[in-house]
């Protein structure tokens, strides 16, 4: 599975979209990484509402969708 995830066989580094796999030694590495991918996820759904908000204002003028 990691092999997959990391896609070695594409050669182009621009070309391997979504290479999220990181090299870990421990479990304390993981939930390390983890933790600081997430732990701040309110300010993350924050940011997306409001990026959302004015989308939403045009395409449902009124109606319900």
């Amino acid at each position: 599975m990691y092999e997959a995830a990391i896609k070695h066989e594409i050669k182009d580094l621009d070309q391997r979209q979504g290479n999220w796999v990181q090299k870990y030694f421990s479990d304390e590495d993981v939930q390390l990484f983890a933790f600081a991918q997430f732990y701040r996820f309110q300010d993350v759904e924050e940011f997306l509402k409001k990026q959302k908000k004015p989308e939403m204002k045009k395409t449902n003028k009124g109606g319900t969708e």
